[in-house]
């Protein structure tokens, strides 16, 4: 994702990254600031506090606000990661420390990293600080590398002409896709791309719902 590495490079303090896979997001992108920036990127989330994701250490912090205050305060040119952080913006504490630690942020190079499902949720107040950049759900070589990893402990071959059911897979998030191709393996005793685009119809139609609601 070059972009979210070009935005590190410039030393931009906030970033929102919408994406409906935190985990696999924050896998993916946790090597890119640790590439760029050669210092070991953090997460947080409000149950384990910060952890470091070189080693998975935790340290504990319930408060939002002071996970900001101290993040500005990381060595420089330290990545946070903050996780359902966009579920805490409704707070007029957390808006308010992310605005004073703007100025630490930029000094030190440091970077906090929402992850959420969309930027909806970014305050009025917030909204020319974030930066917002869409993380893309796997494209066809990733789930085509999906289907090679469900296969492989059952030796279950994959057709040569697999593009039908990538095709199929489409849309989904490397965890549905997984779930599709697995659902598939049990019950078609191979891949059908029936079973893996009526699993695809179902998860569309529940992400459409809860856009509704």
């Amino acid at each position: 994702m070059p972009q979210f590495g070009d935005y590190l490079r410039a030393g931009y303090p906030c970033l929102w990254v919408n994406t409906l896979e935190p985990e696999r997001a924050l896998r993916t992108l946790a090597g890119v600031a640790r590439n760029i920036k050669a210092v070991s990127p953090l997460s947080w989330d409000i149950s384990r506090g910060f952890t470091l994701l070189e080693d998975d250490s935790h340290k504990a912090c319930p408060s939002p606000a002071t996970a900001v205050t101290q993040a500005a305060g990381l060595p420089d040119k330290t990545t946070v990661f903050l996780l359902n952080y966009h579920r805490l913006l409704g707070s007029l504490e957390v808006v308010q420390a992310i605005q004073n630690a703007l100025p630490d942020l930029k000094a030190k190079g440091n970077c906090l990293v929402v992850l959420a499902p969309s930027a909806d949720k970014i305050p009025e107040e917030l909204a020319r600080v974030f930066t917002t950049i869409d993380f893309a759900l796997p494209d066809r070589a990733a789930l085509r590398q999906t289907m090679t990893d469900i296969a492989g402990p059952s030796n279950i071959p994959i057709p040569e002409d697999d593009g039908a059911l990538v095709d199929a897979a489409l849309g989904l998030t490397d965890l549905e896709a997984e779930d599709a191709f697995a659902l598939s393996l049990v019950t078609k005793k191979g891949f059908d791309r029936e079973v893996i685009a009526q699993e695809k119809a179902g998860a569309l139609l529940r992400q459409a719902q809860l856009q509704i609601n």
